[in-house]
């Protein structure tokens, strides 16, 4: 996860931003408290920084690109089922929305990006499916996504500003960095590609992990990739 986030923020905004970006997501306090421990969800933000540099490196190399992004998404796959995936559209498509990222370059870093998944995506499902299909369907519509559908039709959504509340200590100290580069570039925000990666990717990532069905601070994690580099860009 240090090593990918120290080479987007290189990719990002120069070669004396790798190095920051590390430092700065280590230091983060959701990081201090979850980093240590053996949860999946310390391997899903591997998979979403491998991803996140696969994005920022489409802009200059897109075939490489589609190998990194596709080994992120399938590693943020193994981990935690199908939110890498989800996380991996809702971007892919946000990022359509401005004009840096309607390329060839692009699609074509898309286009390879799912060819390298699909082995991280259909073997070990295969194999679980052909060891018993009981535990395959326990797992793809129990765990997974009928536990999406079944929260979304009971309507509970009291917590889904948890995270909102939660990043202030969270992202600390990322987060005020990050906020003040926002601010600071405001009039050119949505212009400049770095800037529309990373605010894509934060505003799917917090959208979209409000809705899931377990809501609490280490399902935050990946959020922090996109407001440690955007607090990079606001280093001096």
């Amino acid at each position: 996860s240090l090593l990918f986030v120290g080479l987007t923020g290189r990719e990002l905004f120069g070669n004396n931003r790798g190095w920051p970006a590390a430092v700065i997501l280590v230091g983060c306090l959701g990081m201090l408290v979850r980093a240590h421990e053996i949860l999946t969800d310390n391997a899903l933000l591997t998979g979403c920084a491998v991803m996140l540099y696969g994005y920022a490196l489409s802009l200059r190399r897109a075939k490489l690109a589609g190998l990194f992004l596709g080994i992120g998404l399938g590693i943020g796959f193994l981990s935690k089922g199908f939110i890498a995936p989800m996380l991996f559209l809702l971007i892919s498509i946000g990022l359509l929305l401005f004009r840096n990222w309607r390329t060839r370059g692009y699609f074509t870093t898309l286009g390879i990006a799912l060819l390298c998944a699909l082995p991280w995506l259909t073997v070990w499902p295969y194999l679980l499916y052909q060891h018993s299909p009981e535990l395959f369907i326990d797992w793809a519509w129990t765990r997974n996504i009928g536990r999406w559908f079944s929260h979304t039709r009971s309507g509970d959504f009291h917590e889904v500003l948890y995270y909102l509340k939660a990043l202030p200590w969270l992202a600390w100290p990322a987060a005020p960095l990050a906020a003040w580069t926002v601010w600071e570039a405001r009039k050119r925000i949505w212009q400049e590609a770095e800037f529309q990666l990373l605010l894509i990717c934060f505003i799917v990532m917090l959208i979209a992990l409000s809705f899931v069905p377990d809501i609490n601070d280490q399902n935050a994690m990946p959020m922090l990739l996109p407001l440690a580099l955007l607090a990079t860009a606001a280093l001096s």
